[in-house]
């Protein structure tokens, strides 16, 4: 954990620069230690849950019934603002992202991102437009996604995916098997490897394989907390999480 300096005692940082609430899949167990190991300085996260542990079409789009009680839950925490922070649910289609977005801050009235408004703000902030994207997703999942990003704008030139319904077992994907993945894909043809889904250890991998690869790689995980930079007007993301730390969150 970070901690702030006061005469030489280690303290805690409660959010000294803003704090971020976090509406997770219930299955998700790798968001958390990432967020609190690659989080920015000052900023701290506010974590809550509604029902998804698989992607089943059925999981996913029921998991935003609920998504006004979570929020409540955040708010009572007094965070900063909200993140919806489920890549396969809010690339499903724009008109969901919007409807749980709206829901949030009608239901609240604090600033409220998605992981699908995060994924898109990174790509464009690394000056990414051909991309290749890696999931662990069924391929259902996997091509609603990429009409996602196509929507958006982005060429989606590569498209793998690994046909995994559950999140233990999205979690039990290697740092070498992402690394396999991302050696893979047409590197010399893209300017960004996206990593999608929320619930993997791709995050892991970013540093090293921008260093063999030499292109930017964006996970969900890193999306966010970059934006969480933005959102919260908190300065410069993590180092740890690649080439997109030194780009401005303001």
């Amino acid at each position: 954990m970070q901690v702030t300096t006061e005469g030489g005692i280690r303290r805690p940082d409660y959010g000294s620069r803003g704090r971020l609430g976090v509406i997770l899949p219930s299955g998700n167990t790798a968001t958390e230690p990432q967020f609190e190991f690659y989080r920015p300085d000052g900023v701290s996260f506010h974590f809550t849950r509604l029902a998804l542990a698989s992607s089943s079409e059925e999981q996913l789009l029921a998991m935003p019934a609920h998504v006004e009680a979570a929020a409540a839950l955040l708010k009572d925490a007094d965070v900063n603002a909200i993140a919806f922070h489920c890549t396969a649910v809010s690339t499903w289609d724009p008109a969901l992202e919007e409807q749980i977005l709206r829901r949030i801050r009608s239901s609240t009235g604090l600033h409220t991102i998605a992981t699908s408004q995060a994924i898109v703000a990174a790509l464009r902030a690394v000056g990414a437009r051909r991309i290749a994207m890696l999931s662990p997703y069924p391929a259902v999942v996997a091509m609603r996604e990429q009409r996602f990003m196509e929507h958006h704008g982005f060429d989606v030139i590569w498209n793998e995916f690994l046909e995994v319904n559950r999140a233990e077992e999205m979690l039990a994907v290697s740092e070498a098997q992402w690394l396999d993945m991302v050696r893979r894909s047409p590197l010399a043809d893209v300017d960004a490897c996206l990593i999608s889904c929320t619930a993997t250890r791709a995050l892991d991998i970013v540093s090293s394989a921008e260093r063999m690869f030499g292109k930017p790689i964006i996970t969900s995980n890193s999306a966010l907390l970059w934006h969480a930079g933005r959102s919260l007007q908190a300065g410069l993301a993590h180092p740890g999480i690649g080439m997109l730390s030194n780009f401005p969150t303001g």
